[in-house]
């Protein structure tokens, strides 16, 4: 896996702390995941908040502007929705378990589904939330 779906593993993997994301020149550190992973016979659904805060802007949006937020939180939902489906379909296609999902599927149904995983339609649902006081406008002298 890259540096960018190492991030998604971290994110997944409850090691959430620190977890560096990029888009659009606009960088977010997350510092807080809450997720919940259900496996059903057929599906895949992970449902992730996460929050976090602007380390770095460097695009044309006016951070004092409240409107900004709420887009910089649609976009990076929006584009973390597709990334982390396409990195679980990269895991199903080399049959790399390393989420743990078959094991998920275990404690719940108590039974094995070994294509499961191999087969499994993934539904991702994220919403990201930036904490506006995490960054910092200027500094006077």
């Amino acid at each position: 896996i890259d540096m960018e779906e190492s991030s998604f593993y971290t994110l997944l993997s409850n090691k959430t702390f620190n977890t560096v994301l990029s888009q659009n020149d606009v960088v977010l550190s997350i510092n807080k995941c809450n997720k919940d992973i259900k496996v059903l016979n057929d599906k895949i659904i992970i449902d992730l908040k996460l929050e976090g805060t602007i380390l770095e802007n460097n695009s044309n949006m006016d951070l004092k502007d409240p409107n900004s937020y709420s887009k910089i939180d649609e976009d990076f939902s929006k584009m973390l929705n597709e990334k982390i489906k396409d990195f679980i379909k990269k895991l199903q296609f080399s049959n790399s378990d390393i989420l743990g999902f078959k094991d998920i599927y275990y404690k719940k149904n108590n039974k094995d589904n070994k294509f499961l995983w191999l087969n499994a339609d993934v539904i991702v649902n994220t919403k990201v939330v930036i904490n506006d006081k995490g960054y910092i406008f200027g500094v006077e002298r």
